[in-house]
């Protein structure tokens, strides 16, 4: 006497389904690279102010995050000038580059892999990211 847990056809696609889930599986768990294998499971950067401020003001509240988190004295208003807000939310990412230079730092771009986010995050850096 045999036992089929499946039977029939139903019993056939629940095991290639469940086949299929597996082999995703596998497939995710593979992508992870061994420079990411390396990185902390866990960071938090505590210096980071946060800024809470209206729709329009997101670009001066992240980069007076990032520069208070560099001690520069500033707060999302004291930006809007200086990023030509209201008004010139079309060159908004320009702006923010130039008056970051202003105050002396440097604004260079990721590649847009997660690894690239995560080693900068896990070296205490915070990150400014851009959703388009």
């Amino acid at each position: 006497m045999s036992v089929s847990f499946y039977s029939g056809t139903a019993g056939a696609l629940r095991s290639w389904l469940v086949l299929a889930f597996l082999m995703g599986l596998v497939g995710c768990s593979s992508m992870v690279t061994p420079e990411m294998k390396r990185l902390p499971d866990r960071v938090e950067l505590t210096s980071v102010p946060f800024f809470r401020g209206n729709a329009y003001q997101s670009g001066p509240m992240v980069l007076a995050s990032m520069l208070a988190n560099q001690q520069v004295q500033t707060t999302p208003g004291l930006l809007d000038k200086p990023l030509q807000l209201p008004g010139a939310e079309d060159r908004l990412e320009q702006n923010m580059q130039k008056v970051a230079r202003e105050y002396g730092f440097m604004v260079y771009p990721l590649d847009g892999q997660l690894q690239d986010l995560l080693t900068q995050v896990s070296a205490g850096y915070p990150v400014m990211l851009r959703f388009a």
